[in-house]
């Protein structure tokens, strides 16, 4: 009890709040013991063993100009491609820590860069849990892990202008990765050009250009999956047949509250609702104030909208709502009030459960003992 008190004045002392590190901390703790189990005993999840890490170990360097399902993700390939340098026992631990890598590139860039959204300490704190808790059950992926580059890229908008040139180069770096492995990061380009063009800012426009070629080797990418395949093979991706009835449908039950939406059906309506009313509200009331009232409003809309429509199968989920979802806590955050925090309390906490419901169910769908599969294997290859 002592030491739960303890913590308790450690975030919420105003003469010594809570530090960046101390965040990053708690944090990556968070980040490991959400699955300690799958760090002992790791596995590939889903398509990134059957085919990924399948196609990197049998196919070799070739398979990095493979684009799947339409699109080209680089990410995927390099970690699965370097997983096959390891025995095949550990190799799943190559991916799971690419993984984590890539959970930590948007916490850094909450917690360590300057933002225009100006964070409080405990503001930080919720970001940052509410990233952990947010996508798939199963986050020790890179299948999952890619939203979260793009999602990265989502915080660099919000961003002060550096003066750091290795700062610089590493934002770089993180928006060529970004483009390269997840399409949704090329959602930002007007949002980048329009910082360039109007803001001066020479960041974003060395950003615009690196996202825009990445939008180019996409849509390469995406033409040459397509091209001489007939109708029925975009069923995959683009589940036309379902109607704009459908897809209406999947944005109702997904924009604004997706995190916990399958697990408290009921409750999620009332919420949605309130949330639907504060978000309307809001956006009279703050519309003219200044750019950011602007930006984060139309992120929200937009992302929700084109995540469900670049979807598999247009069926959308939590992982292609991650950065619509954050976006709209921060849209809370930024316009402060008391019934605007308690929204974002109820959210994150009501996430958390969420993440635990999924949690268990992808763990009684995926159970699989990779190290038993291996030996298997080798005894008859």
């Amino acid at each position: 009890m002592q030491l739960l008190l303890n913590f308790k004045n450690i975030l919420f002392d105003k003469q010594k709040p809570i530090s960046n590190y101390q965040i990053l901390i708690i944090s990556l703790l968070l980040i490991i013991f959400r699955d300690f189990e799958t760090i002992k005993n790791p596995f590939f999840y889903a398509e990134e063993g059957s085919m990924f890490f399948s196609d990197a170990y049998n196919k070799g360097f070739k398979f990095f100009l493979e684009p799947y399902v339409g699109y080209y993700q680089f990410i995927q390939n390099v970690a699965t491609y370097l997983a096959t340098f390891v025995d095949l026992e550990n190799a799943p631990l190559v991916t799971i820590s690419f993984s984590i890598l890539i959970h930590l590139s948007s916490i850094l860039i909450v917690l360590f860069i300057p933002s225009t959204l100006k964070f409080s300490q405990i503001d930080k704190l919720l970001v940052c849990v509410l990233i952990v808790v947010s996508g798939d059950g199963f986050q020790y992926s890179t299948t999952c892990g890619h939203f979260y580059l793009s999602l990265a890229c989502f915080f660099l908008i919000f961003i002060e202008e550096t003066k750091n040139s290795y700062l610089d180069f590493l934002i770089i770096l993180l928006c060529i990765v970004s483009s390269l492995s997840c399409v949704y990061t090329c959602l930002f380009i007007p949002i980048f050009a329009y910082k360039w063009y109007y803001k001066k800012s020479i960041l974003s426009k060395k950003i615009t250009i690196i996202v825009f070629l990445g939008l180019i080797v996409q849509i390469i990418s995406f033409l040459s999956y397509f091209i001489g395949k007939n109708e029925e093979s975009y069923g995959d991706r683009f589940s036309s047949s379902n109607g704009l009835d459908f897809f209406a449908f999947k944005l109702y039950h997904q924009m604004l509250c997706d995190n916990f939406v399958y697990y408290f059906e009921e409750l999620s309506r009332i919420f949605w609702l309130i949330s639907l009313l504060v978000f309307i509200v809001t956006i009279i009331r703050t519309w003219k104030r200044d750019d950011i009232s602007k930006i984060l409003p139309i992120i929200i809309i937009f992302t929700s909208i084109f995540s469900i429509l670049f979807s598999l199968g247009m069926a959308g989920g939590r992982r292609y709502m991650l950065i619509s979802n954050i976006a709209f806590v921060l849209y809370l955050m930024y316009n402060k009030s008391s019934f605007n925090y308690f929204l974002i309390y109820c959210f994150v906490f009501l996430s958390c459960i969420a993440y635990k419901e999924e949690y268990n169910f992808m763990k009684r769908t995926q159970n699989i003992n990779w190290k038993d599969e291996v030996k298997t294997w080798k005894k008859n290859p």
